[in-house]
């Protein structure tokens, strides 16, 4: 069963294994005649002897005989027709393409770490896998533009209110007209800004997934899928038991893979740096909860939201062809 295929590449996988059109549908039409004839040959015949006395003329012979034939012949004619339609699924092909690849020593199954060293670029692999989703696109999930803008507009009036002077009753109106247009326009920003990013992950139409690789541990398969091939509703159901994955090797397992390689914003920050910025995030969160009922040991759960600027461990690129189970 699948949560996860892409049409368009099995079946040109199909006709470039086969070196045929791809057949979808057959039908096959069935016609019968049936004929079946009766006859019917009746004859009767009679004849009576006999012999009797005659007054005065002595004794007299007679004999009758009679003679009687029918024939009648009937034909019946019956023609009947039937049509039968076969069609060919997605799931059929799925597994003919699996057949064929592994019949011709194409496929390569990751079931050991000599098997991931010794894959290239653009083979064929498959593998089984648990899923995790990268904690940056999951956060931007979350974090709409317009929740953030929402945030920035609060936080902005709640910090600026101590610089207003509210025993200046004629300089009020003007203040708090300042503060507003102040709030407004980083709202405006902030929703700008995230609204980019959300472009800058590709998340409306392409969704990317961790899959920890069962039996090579250190491994992780970056699983870029596109988000319309998906066969669920929910896209994160992949994130929910193990599958089996069929997909096409683009890039070599390397160690400490930029989270943000894909990004065309991000990716011109370096790993050192998303480091040293969440190194201040946290810093921040020290100082700002001193003397509140939260300690060290909840930051660093709190900081435990896996905002890691690179894949830990090894890790190579895959486009899938199919996600099943």
């Amino acid at each position: 069963m699948s949560i996860y295929q892409n049409p368009e590449h099995v079946a040109g996988l199909v006709q470039q294994i086969f070196n045929a059109p791809l057949v979808t549908n057959v039908v096959i039409d069935t016609d019968r005649t049936d004929e079946d004839k009766k006859n019917l040959d009746l004859a009767a015949s009679a004849e009576a002897a006999g012999g009797f006395k005659v007054p005065l003329a002595g004794g007299v012979d007679a004999k009758l005989g009679a003679n009687a034939s029918r024939s009648s012949g009937t034909a019946i004619t019956t023609s009947s027709r039937s049509s039968q339609s076969f069609v060919y699924s997605q799931a059929y092909y799925l597994d003919l393409v699996r057949q064929s690849l592994r019949d011709r020593a194409l496929l390569v199954d990751l079931s050991d770490a000599d098997s991931v060293d010794t894959m290239a670029i653009g083979d064929f692999v498959e593998f089984q896998a648990t899923f995790t989703a990268p904690a940056f696109p999951s956060i931007m999930d979350v974090l709409t533009p317009d929740l953030v803008g929402a945030i920035v507009e609060f936080t902005t009036r709640r910090s600026g209110r101590d610089g207003i002077d509210f025993t200046n009753v004629a300089g009020l109106a003007a203040a708090a007209q300042e503060l507003e247009m102040k709030a407004s326009a980083r709202r405006d920003l902030a929703a700008s800004v995230t609204r980019a990013l959300q472009a800058d992950f590709r998340q409306e139409h392409t969704r990317e997934y961790y899959g920890a690789i069962t039996g090579v541990p250190g491994i992780t398969a970056v699983t870029i899928c596109d988000a319309d091939r998906f066969l669920v509703e929910d896209e994160d159901r992949v994130l929910d038991g193990s599958y089996r994955v069929l997909g096409k090797v683009t890039s070599l397992p390397r160690e400490d893979m930029p989270v943000f390689e894909r990004n065309k914003m991000l990716s011109q920050i370096a790993p050192e740096a998303v480091d040293t910025m969440l190194g201040q995030v946290k810093g921040q969160l020290e100082s700002q909860t001193r003397g509140l009922p939260i300690g060290q040991e909840q930051i660093d759960e709190l900081m435990q939201v896996s905002l890691d600027s690179r894949v830990p461990g090894r890790a190579f690129q895959v486009i899938p062809i199919a996600i099943f189970v």
